[in-house]
C-alpha cells in the first residue's frame, strides 16, 4: 500500500515549509506494470514540477526505493497558486484512492 502524508497544509493554507511524502508500494501489479504507483508517482511529480518552474519556489527533494520526499519553502508570496496546486495534486490522489483503496491511504 501506498501511504501519502502532508505536513504543514492546514485549512488549505501553505506553511513555510510544506512536505509531501509517499511511502511504499501499491501493490496492484508488478513493479513497473503498477498503474497505481504510476498515477500516484505522475500526480506528485507534476507538482514538484510545476512548483520549481511556475512558482519558482526552493524544494527538496528526497528518493530512495521505498519514500519520495517533497519538501517546499514557502516565501508566502504565492499562497493562492501554490494551495491551488497542492489541492489539485490531493484531489488526484483523493479519486485514486475511491477507486484503489487498497492500494492507496492518504
Amino acid at each position: 500500500m501506498i501511504f501519502f502524508r502532508i505536513y504543514g497544509f492546514d485549512n488549505n493554507i501553505p506553511a513555510e515549509t510544506v512536505v509531501i511524502e509517499i511511502q511504499g508500494h501499491a501493490g496492484f501489479a508488478v513493479k513497473g506494470n503498477d498503474i497505481v504507483c504510476a498515477a500516484a508517482s505522475v500526480l506528485v511529480q507534476t507538482l514538484q514540477f510545476t512548483v520549481s518552474k511556475e512558482l519558482l519556489l526552493q524544494q527538496n527533494v528526497e528518493k530512495n526505493d521505498d519514500l519520495y520526499k517533497l519538501t517546499i519553502v514557502n516565501n508566502n508570496e504565492r499562497n493562492s497558486e501554490l494551495s491551488l496546486l497542492i489541492k489539485n495534486c490531493l484531489f488526484g490522489l483523493e479519486l485514486l484512492q475511491q477507486n484503489y483503496p487498497d492500494h492507496l491511504k492518504i
